[in-house]
C-alpha cells in the first residue's frame, strides 16, 4: 500500500483540482460570451435540435449546450454554433475526425474554455469526467485513487464496500501503483473515478482508447448499467461503441454539427446503399447474375469461400419488398441464405464527413 503521506498529498491535489473546476465554472470570463451562434446552413435535424435547446426551460435537462462558438486566439473558429441537450438516462455521441472539435466541446462544458459565443447549462452538483489524457497519481494504487475521490465527494465512514464494488465492476487490481499499470488499466481506472459518487453528468472523452476487446465490452456494460440515472456524453472513434452505447449521435465537421439523430435514424437518412450478403455453394457467376438482376447496379465487395457481399443502391419500399420476394425464391436453391441491411455506422460517418466537405480517410476514423 502507498504511504499515508502520498495518499494525503494526492487527496489534497484532487481537492485542488475540483476546486479549480468549480472556480473555472463560476468565475466571470474576461469577456462575456456573445449570443448563441445559429448556423445559416444547417441540416434539418441540427436546426431542430438547436430550436429545442432554445426552448428548454432552465434545469429541465442535466446538460444543455446552446450555440457554442469558440476560437483560439485570433485563429479561425473551431466551434461554430454547436447546440444539443442530453436527458437523464441518455448517451449522446460526438463523432468526428481528429481536430473536428469534439474535445473542445467537452472543455467548454467543463468551463476550462470560455466560449466566444453561446452558453452551457450543466448540473454541476456532481460531474464525472474521463479526459483524453489520464489524470492519475503515479504513486497511488487503484484502491487509494477510488477511496480518495469517494472521500472528496462526501462519502464518510467505511467506504470499503463502495471501493470494492467500483474495483470489481471494472476489473481493476487492488494493488500496484498507477505508474506500473498498463495503458488499458489506467483507462479503466479513469472511468471508475468518473463514476464515483453517482454524478448527474458524465463526460467520456474516448474512454475505451487502448482497451482490448474484452475490456472494451466490460466498460460498455458498466456504462449501460449505470447510465439510467445520468446524462452521458461520449466522444469516440469506435463506430461499434456508438452502436453499443449511444441513443443519439452527432457528426462534428470543422467545429459544427453536420447532422445528428438516433443511430437508426442516421443510417436511414444518410445511407444511400444496402449491404447485401449471400451464401451459396453454386457457381459464382450464377450468384452474381442473380444478385445484380435483383439489385441493378449492385457492386461486388467481397467473395470468400461461398460468402458474397454486395453494395447495392437504395430502392423504394415497394421495390425492396419485391427484391425480398426474389431473394426468397432463390433460397434453398442457388442461395443457401441471404441478408439485406443498412450500411454500418462507419459508412454513415464517412458519408456525413464527405457531405460536410472534409476529408475522411480511414486512418482518421479508427
Amino acid at each position: 500500500a502507498p504511504p499515508l503521506g502520498a495518499v494525503l498529498a494526492a487527496t489534497v491535489a484532487q481537492a485542488c483540482f475540483f476546486v479549480g473546476v468549480a472556480a473555472a465554472r463560476s468565475a466571470p470570463a474576461a469577456a462575456a460570451p456573445g449570443p448563441p451562434v445559429r448556423p445559416k446552413l444547417a441540416d434539418g435535424a441540427v436546426a431542430a435540435a438547436a430550436a429545442a435547446v432554445a426552448a428548454t426551460a432552465p434545469g429541465a435537462r442535466p446538460l444543455v449546450v446552446d450555440g457554442l462558438g469558440h476560437a483560439y486566439g485570433g485563429g479561425p473558429d473551431v466551434l461554430r454554433g454547436v447546440s444539443f441537450r442530453v436527458a437523464a438516462g441518455e448517451c449522446f455521441g460526438l463523432l468526428g475526425c481528429n481536430g473536428a472539435g469534439k474535445s473542445t466541446i467537452i472543455s467548454s462544458a467543463l468551463g476550462f474554455l470560455a466560449p466566444r459565443a453561446g452558453a452551457v447549462a450543466l448540473d454541476g452538483r456532481s460531474v464525472g469526467v474521463v479526459p483524453q489524457a489520464d489524470a492519475l497519481f503515479d504513486d497511488l494504487d487503484c484502491r487509494a485513487h477510488v477511496d480518495a475521490l469517494a472521500a472528496l465527494r462526501g462519502f464518510s465512514g467505511d467506504r470499503s464496500a463502495l471501493v470494492d464494488g467500483v474495483l470489481d465492476a471494472l476489473a481493476l487490481p487492488t494493488h500496484g501503483r498507477a505508474s506500473t499499470l498498463s495503458g488499458g488499466t489506467r483507462r479503466r481506472l479513469s472511468v471508475a473515478l468518473a463514476l464515483v459518487g453517482d454524478p448527474r453528468v458524465v463526460l467520456l472523452d474516448e474512454p475505451s482508447n487502448g482497451l482490448d476487446p474484452r475490456a472494451r465490452r466490460d466498460l460498455w456494460n458498466v456504462v449501460r448499467a449505470t447510465r439510467a440515472r445520468r446524462a452521458v456524453v461520449l466522444t469516440t472513434h469506435d463506430m461499434d461503441e456508438v452502436e453499443a452505447l449511444c441513443d443519439r449521435a452527432a457528426v462534428v465537421v470543422a467545429g459544427a454539427f453536420e447532422t445528428l439523430g438516433t443511430v437508426a435514424g442516421l443510417k436511414d437518412a444518410l445511407g444511400d446503399t444496402y449491404d447485401v450478403t449471400a451464401t451459396s455453394t453454386g457457381a459464382a457467376d450464377d450468384v452474381h447474375e442473380a444478385i445484380v438482376g435483383i439489385f441493378p447496379g449492385a457492386v461486388l465487395e467481397d467473395a470468400t469461400a461461398g460468402a458474397y457481399r454486395y453494395r447495392a443502391p437504395r430502392r423504394a419500399a415497394g421495390a425492396l419488398a419485391a427484391a425480398f420476394d426474389a431473394l426468397e425464391a432463390h433460397r434453398g436453391g442457388l442461395l443457401d441464405d441471404y441478408a439485406v441491411s443498412l450500411p454500418s455506422m462507419e459508412a454513415i460517418f464517412v458519408s456525413a464527413v464527405k457531405r460536410g466537405g472534409a476529408s475522411a480517410q480511414k486512418g482518421n476514423i479508427l
